[in-house]
């Protein structure tokens, strides 16, 4: 097995510079870095992290705090952070909260407890418990916010500027003759994308359009929950001609209630959602969506974190990035469907 001085040697570098690379300490030249980042993956040397986090108090380890394993947004997030992350030799440990308020403080401070090195958090909602320990660990260690929560707290975050973009949404689908226009809703207690129910309204009035409260369902995130709004539309017998939703799991519970009742889609109802998650491209009719960068914002969290831990600089930074509409066929029947070469990338061998 290499040593640290089998990479030394190799690299043509001294032992000191190697270790200073490994715990981020002192200054090295980009040059120097690449040639020991390289020297490494050809030797497949693997620092003993345990005992540099007894020399360095360090882990080596981003601890990530999700709210629900099931929803396709969390994975692509991940990988985002994994990826940055295993480039700058560090690993990830992963808690699912199911959403519970008691788990999310709990997972927090387990991962305190464990020396993690930093956290990203992510949440549906916005417990004050969960804010106030975040704030009070945040000056000894890098944390990042991954939801429009904490806009007004002394914390670092990076968010899809949700509001503005399902504003634009709006404005697309009164562009192609959409006038009543539905919204399926995350639960009021959850915070995650009130600012994205913000932005409908802001829409509706940009519009010149009234906002009315009966062509509003509210649903959990859950695919199941966007078929049930679905269904609760047409029971009702609202006269809407499209449909947004707060996330793509609910848009595409509704594209099922709908293809279930012979609703022509987007004949009779356009559907929009919110993310762009792999299964977007995959529904029948394929989703017009608000597109996350879901893999930049997974990127630019894990760097906020080690830029952090290099310096020692517990700077808040704030990080607003655009949403995109993608427009698919679920609102524009002229859309052709185009997959990649590589099926593999849809789950299909």
């Amino acid at each position: 097995m290499p040593t640290i001085l089998d990479v030394a040697v190799s690299a043509g570098v001294s032992k000191t510079t190697v270790s200073r690379y490994l715990n981020g300490q002192g200054p090295i030249s980009e040059e120097t870095a690449e040639r020991i980042r390289a020297t490494i993956s050809r030797l497949q040397y693997s620092p003993n992290h345990f005992a540099q986090g007894m020399r360095t108090s360090r882990t080596k380890t981003i601890g990530i705090v999700i709210p629900d394993y099931a929803n396709p947004f969390y994975p692509e997030l991940i990988k985002g952070i994994e990826d940055y992350a295993r480039k700058h030799g560090y690993v990830t440990q992963l808690s699912s909260t199911h959403a519970d308020p008691a788990s999310e403080l709990e997972s927090l401070r387990e991962m305190v407890r464990r020396h993690i090195d930093g956290i990203v958090f992510c949440s549906y909602g916005r417990a004050k418990r969960d804010i106030d320990y975040l704030v009070e660990i945040a000056d000894r260690m890098p944390v990042v916010v991954m939801d429009p929560l904490v806009r007004k707290e002394p914390l670092s975050y990076v968010v899809t500027a949700g509001r503005a973009a399902t504003k634009e949404a709006v404005s697309y689908l009164v562009s192609i003759g959409r006038k009543r226009i539905g919204y399926i809703k995350g639960p009021s207690k959850r915070f995650a994308t009130n600012d994205r129910f913000e932005g409908y309204k802001d829409g509706l009035v940009a519009q010149g359009l009234p906002y009315d409260k009966d062509l509003v369902v509210e649903a959990d995130f859950s695919l199941r929950s966007g078929y049930a709004a679905a269904e609760a539309i047409l029971r009702s017998g609202m006269p809407v001609d499209s449909v947004m939703t707060a996330t793509d799991l609910m848009a595409i519970g509704a594209i099922k209630a709908f293809n279930h009742h012979r609703v022509a889609i987007p004949q009779r109802i356009a559907v929009v959602g919110f993310d762009d998650i792999s299964l977007c491209r995959i529904i029948e009719p394929s989703l017009t969506t608000i597109a996350q960068p879901i893999a930049a914002l997974g990127t630019a969290a894990a760097r906020i974190i080690i830029d952090a831990i290099d310096s020692e600089n517990m700077e808040k930074r704030q990080i607003s990035m655009k949403g995109e509409l993608i427009v698919r066929k679920s609102s524009n029947p002229d859309y052709r469907d185009e997959f990649p070469s590589d099926t593999g990338s849809f789950g299909i061998h």
